[in-house]
């Protein structure tokens, strides 16, 4: 074996994915027309290396499932999304309800805050999305109605959806937690 043979076949591997300057392609070239050896040496390597369209066939394969799991979960946000935009809606609008006439209707209202708060933790991981919704929706509803007397309640409901998001806190510190232990 020569010492051109050594350089050829140290080069073959980057030859074979066109990393080698013009120079050098032709230098292997003109040896791989001569030595037998060499030929040889080139085909295993050939059938060794990767086959790139299968490599980018999985890649794209991979892109794609990827890119349907992205538009899955803004899907699920938009829906979760418009699911609190729902909530905040029913209960501003509850809000402004007869309260003399309604009492019962009084225990839906910390109710509806707390597993807003709740469930905006939950899905958000964010503290303050449920209390700030919350807070949000009873000042657009006071803007809207021009009913003072209730900014005492958003402050109050504010507070329960605060603590709602808390208790997600926790239950995802628990449940995280219980998990690692096993």
């Amino acid at each position: 074996m020569s010492k051109k043979c050594d350089i050829v076949k140290d080069l073959i591997p980057i030859y074979v994915e066109n990393l080698t300057s013009e120079d050098s392609n032709q230098f292997v070239k003109e040896h791989l027309n001569s030595c037998e050896d060499c030929k040889n040496y080139i085909k295993n390597v050939k059938r060794d290396l990767p086959n790139m369209d299968s490599l980018d066939i999985g890649a794209e394969k991979n892109d794609q499932k990827l890119i349907k799991g992205i538009k899955s979960k803004i899907n699920n946000m938009m829906l979760i999304a418009v699911l609190i935009g729902v909530l905040v809606g029913i209960y501003g609008s509850m809000m402004f309800l007869n309260i003399n006439e309604f009492q019962s209707i009084l225990m839906i209202y910390p109710i509806a805050t707390f597993f807003i708060g709740l469930l905006s933790f939950i899905l958000f991981k964010k503290l303050w999305i449920g209390p700030s919704v919350t807070l949000l929706g009873g000042i657009i509803s006071v803007l809207i109605f021009m009913n003072l007397t209730f900014w005492i309640w958003i402050i109050v409901y504010t507070i329960i959806s605060l603590l709602g998001a808390l208790v997600g806190k926790g239950v995802l510190y628990f449940s995280k937690r219980k998990n690692n232990q096993f």
